[in-house]
């Protein structure tokens, strides 16, 4: 693709009088940083393909950085400019927690689902862990294996959802669709609205339990 110069990134347009950035660190702020349109110098069809349960994932990462884990590798650098370890060290506190905002409000960020109890789906609000916030949860359950089929909506508060069990008979159906539950969630987000995706959790029910086989946001 070929700009001819036209096409200007964020940072060239920073005025060198107005960055409030240490010399030493060059062009690297948060206050332009946009967690969605960030791409690597060299291009990457992975950048150029993300999508939010790829975001999503990437994120996980970002933010599994602590603040403690940030200060000691920036101590480790023993940058002689004391301004400048001080100034990259918000910077990338700052963008770490940019990019965990963007991308988990682009999906349901619930993690880790596992059973409790033979019927209990607990899972961990990657949000509200790191974040804070509200912790509100829109639920629905579908299983047409058994007889009756299974079917229920509902909120909850906490991130623990009791299923209910199977009254009778479980189908041995040859389409997995069919055999296994789906339990999908959507969270509430920080402006009142629920999440646009949901966080979806297949189950198997297995000597008289629920178990968790499959996830996807």
């Amino acid at each position: 693709f070929l700009t001819l110069g036209l096409y200007e990134r964020p940072w060239q347009d920073v005025d060198e009088e107005d960055a409030q950035n240490p010399p030493s660190i060059g062009y690297y702020q948060s206050e332009i940083f946009l967690p969605g349109d960030w791409r690597p110098n060299i291009p990457n069809e992975a950048f150029n393909n993300i999508g939010p349960r790829d975001g999503y994932w990437g994120a996980k990462i970002v933010m599994s950085f602590t603040d403690e884990q940030l200060e000691r590798a920036i101590d480790a650098t023993q940058w002689s400019d004391v301004a400048a370890r001080t100034y990259l060290l918000r910077s990338l506190k700052e963008r770490r927690d940019m990019t965990g905002r963007y991308w988990f409000s682009r999906v349901s960020p619930l993690d880790n689902p596992r059973v409790e109890d033979r019927a209990i789906v607990v899972f961990d609000d990657r949000w509200t862990r790191h974040f804070g916030g509200t912790t509100e949860y829109r639920v629905e359950f579908d299983w047409a294996a058994p007889e009756p089929e299974i079917e229920f909506q509902g909120v909850f508060t906490e991130p623990r959802i009791t299923l209910p069990m199977p009254a009778g008979a479980v189908a041995q159906a040859e389409r997995p669709r069919d055999r296994y539950a789906l339990l999908q969630v959507w969270k509430r987000q920080e402006d009142g609205d629920w999440a646009p995706r949901p966080a979806r959790f297949w189950l198997d029910w297995q000597n008289g339990s629920y178990r968790v086989i499959g996830a996807r946001y």
